[in-house]
């Protein structure tokens, strides 16, 4: 639906483009987050979320006890529901649809506890498309649940 996997490279659909400009848009509606590494695949998205206690405002922290924005604001699942929120609405309305369904219901989400994890989950987000073939999200894949680096012991 989001587009294809040609020579090792996403060539987006106008769906993918929707999905890459939904995504890059949310920092602009939750201030304490931050985007990293991420890509677009064909059926599904990547990506690294940094959630700090400063946003594009500064610190928001009030001494001992927390600022309002703090105490109000969503964690990874109410940042997801929002964006495929967002992005299911602008793609049905493109479509002429209504209550469509895009995404799956759940999501999978993981931390990150240091720099070496940090730095092999973004190796395998840049890296997804060229293993396209080999990726468990594939539907025409030749290896279905072959195990995310991250999860190797």
């Amino acid at each position: 639906m989001f587009g294809k996997v040609v020579d090792g490279y996403v060539s987006h659909s106008q769906y993918g483009q929707i999905v890459q400009k939904n995504w890059l848009g949310l920092p602009n509606h939750f201030p304490y987050l931050s985007l990293d590494d991420f890509v677009v695949m064909p059926n599904h998205l990547h990506g690294i979320l940094i959630l700090s206690a400063r946003g594009k405002q500064g610190n928001v922290g009030a001494g001992l006890r927390p600022a309002l924005s703090i105490e109000m604001r969503q964690g990874i699942s109410g940042i997801i529901r929002a964006f495929k929120g967002y992005s299911t609405r602008e793609i049905n309305a493109y479509r002429g649809a209504r209550n469509n369904s895009v995404w799956e219901r759940n999501y999978y989400d993981h931390i990150i506890r240091n720099a070496e994890e940090l730095n092999n989950i973004r190796r395998y987000i840049t890296e997804n498309p060229v293993r396209w073939q080999f990726d468990r999200e594939n539907p025409a894949s030749e290896k279905k649940g072959i195990a995310e680096p991250w999860e190797c012991n």
